[in-house]
C-alpha cells in the first residue's frame, strides 16, 4: 500500500494515567506549526484486543476493525464521516491496523495541514509494545503527576468511586508499566519521561526538551 498524503512513520503517543496533565500538553504540542494531535482515539485498545498489528488482515477482518473505530464512543470527536472514511480504506487497499491508522491520521493531518501527528490517549500505557510494533520508530512520552494529585482529581470526577484505592489504582498501574518499559534496553530510548510539576512550573524548558526529543 503506498502512503497517504500526509503519512508519517514516527508518530508519538502521550501515556500515562489520566488526571495528570496531558491535555495540556497536548494543547502546548499541538500550537506547533509541524504538530496534530486529534482527540483521544482510545480504539487502538480493543483493536489490540482483537487483531495483531504484525500482518495483513482478512477482508473481513478489516470490515470489522472499521466498525472497531467508526462505532466507538470517541468516533465523533474526529468529526470525519464514518462512509467517507470507509471509502477510503477501499480506495487505498488498507489491509492492517497500521495501514487502517495511515488513512485515519492521514486525513486528521490533511485537515491540519500539518505532516506529523501524535495521539493523546493515557491508557495506552498498558499497549506500549503493540505501539512500537505498529510503529518501530514512535516516540512514547510518559506524563507523570504526584499520585496524591492524581488521586484527589480522580475522587473529585467520582469517576471510580469514593475510595481512595480505587482511585489511586490508574497510577499505580501506569507507574509500575513505565518502570517495566524504561527497564528494557530495547526500547528506553524511545520513552521519555515528564513530570506535570516541571511541565507547570518550567514549561518553556520542558517543552524543548519534548520537541528535541520528537526531532522536531
Amino acid at each position: 500500500m503506498s502512503a497517504s498524503p500526509g503519512h508519517c512513520e514516527n508518530p508519538f503517543f502521550i501515556v500515562g494515567a489520566g488526571r495528570s496533565g496531558s491535555t495540556l500538553l497536548r494543547m502546548i504540542l499541538s500550537r506547533h506549526s509541524l504538530i496534530c494531535i486529534p482527540p483521544e482515539s482510545w480504539f487502538l485498545l480493543p483493536l489490540a484486543q482483537h487483531f495483531s498489528f504484525a500482518r495483513q488482515l482478512e477482508p473481513s477482518e478489516i470490515d470489522s476493525a472499521c466498525r472497531i473505530i467508526t462505532t466507538h464512543r470517541r468516533w465523533q470527536d474526529f468529526d470525519l464521516d464514518a462512509e467517507v472514511f470507509s471509502q477510503h480504506i477501499a480506495e487505498r487497499q488498507a489491509d492492517s491496523v497500521r495501514a487502517i491508522c495511515v488513512v485515519l491520521f492521514g486525513l486528521c493531518m490533511q485537515r491540519a495541514g500539518k505532516p506529523r501527528w501524535g495521539d493523546k490517549t493515557p491508557p495506552y500505557i498498558a499497549i506500549v509494545p503493540e505501539l512500537l510494533q505498529l510503529y518501530p520508530d514512535a516516540r512514547i512520552i510518559y506524563l507523570v503527576r504526584d499520585g496524591r494529585d492524581v488521586t484527589n482529581s480522580f475522587i473529585a470526577t467520582r469517576w471510580h468511586g469514593p475510595g481512595v484505592w480505587a482511585n489511586s489504582r490508574e497510577w499505580v498501574s501506569a507507574a509500575r508499566r513505565f518502570a517495566a518499559l524504561a527497564a528494557d534496553s530495547t526500547i528506553a530510548g524511545q520513552i521519555l519521561r515528564v513530570r506535570y510539576e516541571d511541565l507547570v512550573t518550567d514549561t518553556e524548558s520542558v517543552t524543548a526538551t519534548v520537541c528535541a526529543f520528537l526531532g522536531i
